[in-house]
């Protein structure tokens, strides 16, 4: 299985497919350097707004994270994953040798009926974390680009149309596929969110539908 980098151009994290990236099609050459981070501070602008927690279908990247708006576009971070100890109650079956022996009593086969038996167990569960940046935090925002693979930039320049069908919002994009992004919280307050963002100037090259 090939690993994934972070291309320069588009600033997705992808497998390279014949020495290009198969969003954009540039090409990547994986013994260059990274970007330097100075360059993705520009590129990717300051946070404008905390659109909300959102699910992206994809089919090995994390697809849960938080989606930002900045002065250049939009920006997706996975949420973290944190191993935590829980405790949890389940049911527990009747003895064996107690069942064998309702075999020959039918008081106790009677009582088993009603078993009930609980055990508490302490349990190690995946959570998964949100990571909030606030506006004054862009500068963070390149840092955990790289260090986040399955993060990503989209850049105003790269949409095309983006528009709400029912409950979901649909990303045309100038290249790679369309993106379906779908809101994990609060559904009407994101929608408000988007619609309000689709508003502002910068986004006036944009088709939206809301």
């Amino acid at each position: 299985m090939s690993s994934y980098f972070l291309c320069s151009h588009c600033l997705n994290w992808v497998r390279p497919h014949n020495g290009h990236c198969p969003e954009c099609s540039a090409g990547i050459d994986i013994d260059q350097p990274d970007p330097p981070l100075d360059q993705l501070r520009s590129e990717i602008g300051d946070i404008t707004a905390r659109l909300g927690s959102v699910r992206i279908p994809r089919k090995t990247l994390p697809s849960n994270g938080m989606l930002y708006a900045t002065t250049r576009g939009l920006f997706f971070i996975p949420h973290r994953v944190e191993h935590v100890m829980r405790y949890e109650e389940r049911p527990v079956s009747p003895p064996l040798f107690w069942r064998i022996l309702a075999l020959f009593s039918w008081p106790l086969h009677l009582f088993l009926l009603f078993f009930r038996g609980r055990e508490v167990l302490e349990v190690k569960v995946a959570e998964q974390r949100p990571q909030i940046v606030h506006d004054h935090e862009s500068e963070l925002l390149p840092e955990m680009l790289m260090d986040n693979p399955g993060a990503f930039f989209l850049p105003l320049n790269s949409i095309r149309m983006i528009e709400r069908r029912r409950d979901r919002w649909l990303i045309d994009r100038q290249y790679g596929g369309r993106i379906t992004v779908l809101s994990e919280v609060d559904r009407k307050q994101f929608d408000q969110e988007m619609c309000l963002h689709l508003e502002s100037p910068s986004w006036k090259h944009v088709v939206a539908r809301c």
